[in-house]
């Protein structure tokens, strides 16, 4: 990932047994809140292949869904180093938000999805609830 717009998020580890690379294939309200659902796109973690994970923020700020293709701030230069989920709590975002907000809460972090095809930015004042599913067969 290229440091400039990154440099104040670190990786972030959602809940045991992750692989490393995850696609958003849906963004909707759910009675647990706005829920971001993944599928494992890697062939590292064979016990990962199976799972849907379902991100689920019952409040949140703001959110931003873009396609991957036009990030290029999120691009790699080793498919090593991929990896899908990133937080932090003084990304650039976080303080131009918090300068033209005086609402906007101090305790408020950056999470950043970075999938194959969809990359989200959600601004929460929590963690999300997580939910680790097998997929439908």
């Amino acid at each position: 990932m290229k440091e400039s717009r990154f440099q104040d998020l670190k990786e972030w580890y959602p809940f045991a047994g992750i692989d490393t690379i995850y696609d958003i294939y849906d963004v909707s309200w759910t009675d647990d809140g706005i829920t971001f659902a993944l599928i494992p796109d890697s062939l590292h973690n064979k016990l990962c292949r199976d799972i849907e994970v379902f991100l689920c923020w019952q409040d949140i700020l703001s959110y931003q869904i873009t396609k991957e293709i036009l990030r290029e701030d999120c691009w790699i230069d080793c498919p090593q180093k991929a990896w899908s989920f990133y937080e932090g709590n003084q990304t650039l975002q976080l303080l131009e938000f918090r300068k033209n907000s005086g609402f906007f809460p101090n305790e408020a972090r950056h999470f950043v999805i970075i999938g194959t095809t969809w990359i989200a930015d959600i601004f929460a004042t929590e963690y999300p609830k997580v939910k680790v599913v097998p997929m439908d067969s």
